[in-house]
């Protein structure tokens, strides 16, 4: 497996993503599951719940022969999908210096119900924990869940839910991950019988990508073994990318803006005090302090600030009707399921 590897890290790839590496290692005893789990085919949601004899300690010895590989070659990376939804058993796959993965995936966060105390609590029980050497990589959906837009409803109504889940996504302290599709809205598909073949019933996310009618449209339904929707064309690349309002063109605005941004690249993270349906914290870098505020709640709710900042400047806004550059002091306003960005003098 290092041959392998270092054949295609000498071709230039920037790294790689383990699946489930937690299950590398094997029971020296050779010990069998229960027969009850041992005759079941279909993914059990968390690994644990799957098979016993995983997570074993000699896992931490072959990632560390994995990542002292990669560090032959500058600037790549490893990526864990190591579903393991305990924070304190899943941090130990950074290694204890520095010498396993370079990020995790946060199995908790994309388990998360749609509210600020269930992301504020999953998100707070990594960060805790994860070694100052690192990040967490956090994705609002994958391949095998159901896509976070159905699962949430996120475009529901003007979808305006989609552009606070993006914002959220993209300000965290963490390495954000985006499923294809999730920049346009991308949903489930319903899939005929006949077309099913993972045996979990995951097909109805991984419907191809949505690019548009005529030759941009890419893929020929005739030919694909799964379902497009029956109006692709109200979803797709080639109608949002002439749309300056729509959901791609805010992710591609919050992706410029985060690119620019030392403090969500690289900055400290704080929670502030809030009420219950408002996410509140502060990233800051060197002379430079971000405010993000996501409200939750299908209500107005008031702007807060840090204890030592009494007005901040609109940045970035998920609601088209804000003006950014404007200013916003304690109290202010933030519309339903707002998210805002502000800098602080």
């Amino acid at each position: 497996m290092h041959h392998v590897m270092r054949f295609w890290l000498s071709r230039g790839v920037d790294g790689f993503r383990l699946d489930v590496p937690h299950r590398l290692a094997k029971d020296p005893l050779l010990r069998d599951n229960p027969p009850s789990l041992a005759a079941a085919r279909r993914f059990m949601h968390h690994a644990v719940d799957r098979q016993r004899h995983i997570d074993l300690p000699d896992v931490h010895e072959i990632l560390r022969g994995i990542r002292a590989v990669v560090d032959e070659f500058q600037g790549c990376v490893l990526l864990g999908e190591v579903t393991i939804s305990e924070p304190r058993r899943l941090v130990r796959y950074f290694g204890d210096s520095d010498n396993e993965l370079h990020m995790v995936f946060d199995v908790p966060f994309w388990d998360c119900d749609w509210s600020a105390p269930a992301f504020r609590e999953a998100i707070a029980a990594v960060d805790r924990l994860v070694p100052p050497w690192s990040l967490p990589c956090r994705a609002m959906s994958t391949h095998d869940h159901r896509r976070a837009a159905s699962r949430y409803g996120l475009l529901e109504g003007d979808g305006r839910c989609a552009r606070l889940a993006a914002m959220m996504q993209m300000t965290l302290r963490s390495v954000p991950c985006i499923y294809y599709g999730e920049e346009i809205g991308m949903t489930d598909v319903p899939i005929r019988p006949v077309q099913t073949r993972d045996v979990d019933h995951r097909d109805a996310s991984r419907t191809p990508m949505q690019w548009g009618a005529g030759t941009l449209g890419a893929f020929d339904p005739a030919r694909s073994w799964l379902s497009m929707p029956d109006e692709p064309d109200r979803v797709c690349v080639l109608a949002q990318t002439a749309d300056p309002n729509s959901l791609l063109a805010f992710y591609r605005r919050l992706l410029a803006y985060r690119h620019q941004s030392r403090p969500l690249r690289y900055g400290s993270f704080e929670w502030l005090s809030s009420g219950p349906d408002l996410l509140a914290y502060c990233r800051a870098d060197e002379d430079e302090r971000l405010v993000i505020l996501l409200n939750f709640a299908r209500d107005e709710s008031s702007a807060i600030l840090p204890p030592d900042a009494a007005v901040a400047v609109a940045e970035l806004s998920t609601d088209p009707r804000r003006r950014t550059g404007n200013a916003v002091a304690v109290g202010d306003p933030v519309a339903a399921q707002e998210g805002l960005i502000l800098r602080l003098p």
